[in-house]
């Protein structure tokens, strides 16, 4: 069973946050220039040079800093690789599990079971499931009531809603556009898109270059909504919403139809109207 793709096989996606990270947090917060330069100017700044000269500890300063300032880039570089499950300790060869050597996961079946029939698996630690939580938890209460409560409901891991909570939020449901080309075809696909500017960006004063929607449709009518992207403020908020209409199959044309709240970053899905492949200008601007 193969891993769920990331929300970052999108590589448009990627680069956006990448962008909101570097000028929010690096420019707000100087942690790109803080750690190896900072402390080091503010001692040097309080010796003459003479002094500075003469005191080799400056010079260690700055090395350390250096040190963490390259700790802390791994540390990022970490996390965007994920984890790995710790199975490693737990002897499953010997009862029989079969576990992807490659990541350590354990291999299941749509019944959450193991190569062992009464060895069950859920959550992160499972092959090609979801790394998150409240999949994990949903999963786990159907498993029980399969168990224990003669139902033979199974988790539904498609058209799983999540965010990323970075300091601009980015929220997906569904398929990215490079995986929707790929499974039906550039010709079959259409994606309508847009950059927008939130209210309290306006009042603010906020750079709103990085806020965009993205819907990525069947182009056939009625064009059956696959996935939709949202990158924005309460980006968590926008994407639980309209996840229930994706899960229950909402097309293009009906999105179309329902009103939006004014004003609201939400609106701006139900206003989208610009496809790529139109080649159009896709900024908003104005109501």
């Amino acid at each position: 069973m193969s891993e769920r793709p990331s929300p970052f096989s999108s590589e448009q996606f990627a680069r956006q946050l990448k962008g909101v990270y570097r000028r929010g947090q690096a420019e707000a917060c100087g942690l790109e220039t803080w750690l190896p330069d900072c402390l080091f100017s503010t001692i040097t700044g309080c010796l003459s040079p003479q002094l500075a000269s003469q005191f080799p500890l400056v010079i260690n300063i700055r090395a350390a800093c250096a040190e963490i300032h390259a700790q802390f880039k791994g540390l990022l570089q970490g996390q965007q690789r994920g984890r790995v499950p710790e199975t490693r300790n737990l002897n499953l060869e010997k009862a029989g599990v079969n576990v992807n050597p490659e990541n350590e996961k354990i291999v299941v079946d749509a019944q959450e079971a193991t190569s062992v029939p009464h060895i069950f698996a859920i959550g992160d630690v499972a092959e090609g499931r979801p790394e998150l939580t409240p999949t994990a938890i949903k999963a786990g209460k159907l498993l029980a009531q399969r168990l224990f409560g003669k139902s033979s409901a199974l988790m539904d891991y498609s058209n799983v809603p999540t965010t990323v909570f970075t300091p601009l939020e980015y929220g997906c449901v569904g398929l990215s556009e490079e995986e929707a080309v790929a499974l039906h075809g550039q010709e079959h696909v259409e994606v309508y898109h847009a950059y927008y500017k939130p209210l309290e960006f306006t009042v603010t004063d906020r750079d709103a270059s990085q806020c965009y929607i993205k819907m990525v449709c069947l182009r056939e009518p009625p064009q059956l909504v696959l996935g939709l992207h949202f990158l924005g403020p309460n980006a968590g908020e926008v994407t639980q919403g309209f996840a229930l209409g994706i899960k229950c199959g909402a097309s293009y044309a009906q999105v179309m139809q329902t009103v939006g709240i004014h004003p609201t970053c939400s609106e701006e899905v139900v206003k989208l109207h610009i496809s790529k492949r139109s080649g159009l200008e896709p900024t908003v601007t104005g109501c």
